[in-house]
């Protein structure tokens, strides 16, 4: 884990379902380079990008060069949308249903293994 990653972890009926530890997009730049640019992300990994307020997010695949899922969260860090298996450098935009708090950037087939689904939250670990 990198010094400014978090370590979350993802219920669903009171128990951990799956545990990431995410790189946090702070900035604007970051939130809004994403993983683009990566050759590689590891299993167990992703990133982290806060919505300033909750509204509309939109994600793409310009310039990512890895398939990824897309997992966005509502007010209450519950899971609200999941995009799965994007293709990378696709140029489709991908918008989030309502409004979104922040969205998470797995690799591609995480959702699957996890068995990630809408209504899972999402919680920082100690």
């Amino acid at each position: 884990m990198e010094a400014d990653d978090l370590n979350i972890s993802i219920h669903r009926d009171g128990s951990i379902i799956g545990r990431l530890a995410v790189e946090l997009a702070i900035s604007e730049e970051e939130a809004r380079r994403g993983l683009m640019f990566r050759r590689s992300l590891e299993g167990g990994r992703g990133m982290l990008i806060r919505n300033p307020f909750q509204a509309e997010m939109t994600i793409w695949m310009r310039n990512t060069l890895i398939p990824l899922d897309v997992i966005f969260l509502d007010e209450d860090w519950r899971v609200m949308q999941i995009v799965r298996d994007l293709d990378p450098m696709s140029e489709r935009v991908h918008v989030s249903e309502s409004g979104a708090i922040a969205a998470i950037e797995v690799l591609a087939g995480t959702v699957a293994r996890m068995g990630v689904e809408t209504g899972d939250h999402v919680y920082r670990d100690p």
